[in-house]
């Protein structure tokens, strides 16, 4: 869901928990927020209500930011650099 909001422009607050962490970007795709603090979520989404500004660049840094890193073509590429470098370790000891 993370993905699919920050690749449609869509800011994201997010708890910063471990697995989160890895798909926003702070400043880039939303904020990372306290887990269980509400009051932290309240304050991000006020400043965003407030500063339409604001929250235009971060949607558009949001789109931006999340195509980089999970755009499939990205994803792909990543997971092609992967196989290659097992396929050469494998190549290197022997192993199948």
């Amino acid at each position: 869901v993370m993905l699919e909001a920050g690749l449609s422009g869509a800011p994201i607050l997010a708890a910063d928990l471990e697995g989160i962490r890895d798909v926003v970007s702070e400043g880039g795709s939303g904020h990372l927020l306290p887990a269980r603090d509400a009051e932290a979520f309240a304050r991000a989404i006020r400043r965003y209500r407030d500063d339409r500004d604001a929250l235009r660049a971060l949607s558009r840094s949001a789109a931006r930011s999340t195509a980089e890193r999970f755009a499939w073509p990205v994803v792909v590429d990543t997971l092609l650099d992967t196989f290659r470098a097992a396929h050469l370790e494998t190549g290197k000891t022997g192993g199948r």
